[in-house]
């Protein structure tokens, strides 16, 4: 009889759909991409041009869209293989959360360091309360 230990639930990933990242580790090393889908139960990213693996299709006789051959895709890399690319700098750097009021604003690291936080903070602020003018006249 084998035990399986699972995890507690889903961790956090900082990492979201759309961010630019780099790998730094594994055979894709040094390349970066668009996040293309996040899957958090297993803690992994699809990275676009990144990982790419060959699968093999049967052709289906009945449905003429679907053609038989060698396909390559995308494969997930676990999310600690990738860092977030800094849209300033352009950089790879960790991301760091803030609170801006009520919000969370994500920051990149090397902003921190830097003392660049707080502009972003209020920018975030600035474009929250431009949101919710914009929400109150539309429905008036």
């Amino acid at each position: 009889m084998t035990l399986r230990h699972e995890r507690g639930g889903t961790s956090h990933i900082q990492i979201r759909k759309g961010d630019n990242v780099k790998v730094i580790t594994g055979k894709d090393a040094g390349k970066s991409g668009r996040v293309l889908s996040i899957n958090a139960k297993n803690n992994t990213v699809v990275v676009e041009h990144v990982g790419i693996i060959k699968r093999h299709n049967a052709s289906q006789p009945f449905e003429r869209t679907l053609r038989g051959g060698i396909v390559e895709k995308e494969a997930g890399i676990n999310v600690s293989n990738v860092l977030v690319v800094c849209g300033s700098c352009g950089k790879h750097t960790r991301i760091d959360t803030r609170f801006a009021g009520r919000h969370e604003v994500r920051v990149a690291g090397i902003a921190t360091r830097r003392g660049q936080v707080k502009d972003k903070v209020e920018e975030a602020m600035k474009s929250r309360l431009q949101e919710k003018y914009r929400s109150e006249t539309v429905r008036r």
